[in-house]
């Protein structure tokens, strides 16, 4: 299913409280941003939230049209299959939808080598054939883990962090492809039998036989040649804290009035290095971001004399600047819409496309 430019991310009534923001106001903000094309909508594990972007999707006869992307939530240890039909059910339940469009799974690179990930891989596949999961992703917290993950064909989407501050992912479109998975060490039981890398899944009395006479395995499958990796069409790079928690929407930073329960945990020292940080962006867009006068430090980069480089046109907005690179990287930015007066820019910025070179460079050596 195509999906547009951007998506609307983080669809989290639990967040959205924590900064002020009553149900309603998010129930209007997605709303309007599905009535204006946005089809792409990744939801926070939450009931309460999968229920409203369900019936949001439903009221709207938008299910054929819309990527809705709920994710597992993480769990100490591995994944067990178990838990993860579980936890596809009850986002069922609570959004009431036919079918899970997108589910992103927190996976580890590590796991590809336990004993149960060849039944995670299984029981993902038949929830993908009993029609309650259409397409898997993952949700990683870093590159690393998600180049490791390249290699497994059934994940179409990583959902990681990705903005102008936090660039690591560009090698996403980069690097070559990734090797295959390592094949499964050899099993050793109590008794200090060796067993073959057989599937370890198998009861120990045919493992314990096999071992004996290799010679009554079932004949593999022919295994063909895969094609390389093409990185930069597959899989999706869905780009999380495209606004780096707001700091490159040019709104955070010292002295700035913010909730009592807001969650951004950012120290004084933090603050201003944003402040700061804006404040020298502040010449590629028009519009001056409230946080560039926000400290003495950054008033200070604000009153010398302010340069922008030869043949650069600014954009309109910080949060445009930010949105707009990563566009130019070819991943899809997913920022939290839940105001409404956050979807109407965000998707202008993104109707805007890509960066030009000379911009898109300019940001980079500022923030470098």
């Amino acid at each position: 299913m195509p999906v547009g430019p951007l998506g609307a991310g983080d669809v989290s009534l639990a967040t959205a409280a924590s900064r002020g923001i009553d149900s309603r106001e998010v129930e209007g903000a997605l709303s309007l941003a599905l009535s204006l094309g946005v089809s792409l909508v990744d939801v926070a594990p939450e009931s309460d939230s999968e229920a409203l972007v369900g019936g949001a999707v439903r009221a709207m006869r938008l299910r054929d049209k819309v990527v809705v992307a709920m994710r597992v939530p993480p769990r100490v240890g591995s994944l067990a299959p178990g838990y993860v039909v579980e936890r596809v059910e009850a986002s069922l339940r609570a959004s009431k939808l036919d079918a899970i469009p997108l589910a992103l799974l927190p996976l580890r690179a590590e796991w590809r080598t336990s004993s149960m990930w060849p039944e995670l891989v299984g029981t993902t596949a038949r929830l993908v054939h009993d029609g309650k999961v259409l397409s898997w992703g993952a949700e990683v917290d870093d590159v690393a883990t998600a180049r490791a993950l390249l290699a497994e064909p059934w994940l179409v989407a990583f959902a990681l962090p990705f903005n102008l501050c936090e660039r690591a992912a560009e090698e996403l479109f980069t690097a070559p492809p990734p090797p295959p998975p390592p094949k499964p060490a050899d099993v050793v039981t109590a008794s200090g039998l060796i067993l073959p890398s057989f599937d370890p899944n198998l009861p120990l009395e045919l493992l314990v036989a096999l071992a004996t006479d290799p010679s009554l395995a079932p004949p593999a499958p022919p295994v063909e040649a895969s094609a390389p990796v093409d990185i930069s069409t597959l899989p999706i790079v869905l780009a999380r804290r495209p606004l780096a928690g707001a700091t490159l929407a040019g709104t955070i930073g010292p002295g700035m009035k913010r909730t009592l329960r807001d969650d951004r945990e950012l120290d004084a020292a933090q603050l201003e290095r944003v402040a700061i940080a804006v404040a020298r962006l502040a010449p590629l867009v028009r519009a001056e971001p409230l946080a560039a006068r926000s400290s003495a430090g950054a008033r200070g980069h604000m009153e010398q004399p302010r340069r922008r480089p030869v043949g650069v046109e600014p954009v309109e907005s910080l949060a445009e600047l930010a949105l707009r690179y990563l566009l130019s990287r070819g991943a899809w930015p997913l920022p939290r819409l839940h105001r409404r007066e956050h979807v109407q820019p965000a998707l202008l910025a993104a109707a805007r496309g890509p960066l030009p070179p000379s911009l898109m460079d300019a940001a980079i050596e500022i923030l470098t």
